[in-house]
């Protein structure tokens, strides 16, 4: 048998690529992977099932709507709200001109639930104060190790 005959007949035993059987370059051309478990899922896919996005909602929105405060520790069990200091409008009121709190902590709570991760650009005055979080997509970030020693690493995220 030659090259080319054995080309061809190697060729015909491969079962042919579908939507729902994609061959592995298919798959890998257009970014997904195959699994035995079923399609791939990412956080996108997920909140197309209207499970995913309720239970995203009720828990974001439930907690979002709670207060949050800062509060000073005077000793290991007893704190007190401290409505005076510099955060606290950041914190209870209004992290960034952009968002209120409760858009911020919702927004903040969603990510955690879908990515695991929540980030948010830290900006500060002239004086080194905090003003404003801006919340990252989660998908902006790329932690790295900077460290390999086995057990001091410290983690940079890009």
């Amino acid at each position: 048998m030659g090259f080319f005959s054995s080309a061809v007949s190697s060729r015909a035993s491969l079962s042919p690529s579908s939507i729902s059987n994609p061959m592995t370059w298919v798959s890998s051309l257009l970014g997904g992977q195959l699994s035995k478990a079923g399609p791939s899922v990412d956080e996108d896919s997920a909140l197309t099932l209207s499970a995913v996005w309720a239970c995203t909602t009720l828990i974001s929105g439930t907690i979002a709507s709670e207060s949050c405060s800062v509060f000073r520790r005077i000793d290991e069990r007893d704190n007190v709200k401290k409505p005076t200091h510099y955060l606290y409008p950041l914190v209870h009121m209004q992290p960034n001109p952009m968002m209120d709190s409760f858009e911020f902590w919702e927004l903040t709570v969603a990510r955690l639930l879908l990515w695991g991760n929540f980030y948010a650009y830290k900006e500060f005055n002239s004086a080194g104060k905090l003003i404003a979080l801006w919340p990252i997509h989660p998908s902006d970030i790329e932690p790295v190790r900077v460290d390999e020693k086995e057990f001091d690493r410290d983690i940079v995220y890009k």
